[in-house]
């Protein structure tokens, strides 16, 4: 009975981490190219601490949009500090919406809006969860950088976009010289 029970629980934890794992995307690949892409308009609010805390930050700016009649169909994370570098409490981002033109209307004074001008980029995408992306993309996207002869130039901006069947994809933008 015991050992009935035992198999019972194990097969039931190993398909549901099997499936949790597949539904992440952790079997999904990660696809890299280098374009130039540009110029960006992004408006969004600071924030400091540990980068899986903006969700807050980020949902701010996602309510002023719709409010406001402003497209936000794709978000974005722009992670401007190394967390391997700079203590969690003090890591510094920027969060947001990415939009097709500056708002005529006055932003909240916390808002603010940047350009980005046309430039190179190592652009990696990834139809699995954003939460993965520290495991599966950067480590990927450096090596990509040191095969093609790249540079690192600027912090890494992730677009978050959902798609029409419900699944996210997340667009990493790599800086390169």
């Amino acid at each position: 009975m015991l050992r009935a029970l035992f198999l019972t629980v194990m097969t039931f934890l190993i398909l549901g981490t099997g499936y949790l794992l597949f539904r992440n995307g952790v079997f999904l690949p990660v696809t890299f190219n280098v374009k130039s892409e540009g110029p960006v308009i992004l408006m969004g609010v600071g924030h400091v601490g540990p980068y899986h805390t903006v969700l807050s930050s980020l949902q701010k700016v996602e309510a002023f949009a719709k409010d406001n009649q402003l497209s936000c169909s794709t978000t974005f994370g722009e992670y401007l500090d190394d967390p391997n570098i700079v203590e969690v409490e003090r890591l510094k981002s920027f969060v947001g919406c990415v939009l097709t033109e500056k708002p005529s209307m006055p932003l909240p004074e916390d808002f603010r809006i940047s350009e980005r001008p046309s430039r190179s980029y190592l652009i990696a995408t990834f139809h699995g969860s954003p939460a993965l992306g520290p495991y599966k993309v950067y480590g990927k996207a450096h090596e990509t950088m040191e095969k093609q002869g790249l540079t690192a130039d600027g912090s890494v901006i992730e677009l978050y976009r959902m798609e029409a069947d419900g699944s996210m994809t997340t667009l990493y933008y790599f800086p390169v010289k």
